[in-house]
């Protein structure tokens, strides 16, 4: 996040740490964020899984581990670019709402 310059877009940035899983995890950021609606970006099917148990949005990103585990993901990126672009327009799509 720090060398490409991303912290200051970023409420909360959340790293797998012993102890929690990420379904739980996430949850507890939600639970402390001011926001409507949120979105998870992720490389793996279990980042996939824990935006669906925690009922928001997932993009799933295809430079990481999991390209495979993700045909599921109803949005997909191949870059933190094409993750911006889609980001607006999930935004775009509750804007409407």
């Amino acid at each position: 996040m720090k060398k490409f310059g991303l912290t200051g877009y970023f409420q909360k940035i959340w790293y797998k740490r012993y102890g929690f899983s990420k379904t739980r995890a996430l949850k507890r950021i939600i639970e402390t964020m001011p926001f409507k609606h949120s979105v998870y970006i992720g490389d793996r099917l279990e980042d996939m899984k824990a935006a669906w148990e925690n009922g928001i949005e997932f993009i799933g990103i295809s430079h990481g581990f999991g390209k495979d585990e993700l045909s599921a993901a109803e949005y997909k990126a191949g870059d933190l670019a094409e993750a911006y672009k889609t980001i607006l327009k999930i935004g775009e799509e509750y804007g409407k709402e």
